[in-house]
């Protein structure tokens, strides 16, 4: 399986990972990592206005309600006909 590839296109950074690429057998298990206990520390904690993502993902804002109900699919927006 072609993990080495998936972080590099990613640009996922594996030093926060608790075990090498090299680990790893199957996407499954990379996917369910373990991140050294000070990979993401908590930037604010008593601050209710600031989040936390502890998932490798990318976070899509929206400047509005109306923006955010169309339908967006891998950062490209899509319209449905009826």
């Amino acid at each position: 399986e072609d993990i080495p590839g998936f972080v590099e296109y990613h640009e996922l950074n594996m030093d926060e990972a608790l075990h090498p690429v090299s680990h790893f057998n199957t996407f499954n298990d990379f996917f369910s990592r373990r991140l050294k206990p000070d990979a993401r520390p908590i930037h604010r904690p008593a601050d209710a206005a600031c989040a936390v993502l502890p998932a490798d993902a990318r976070t899509l804002v929206f400047s509005s309600v109306a923006q955010s109900q169309e339908l967006w699919i891998k950062g490209e927006n899509f319209a449905l006909e009826t």
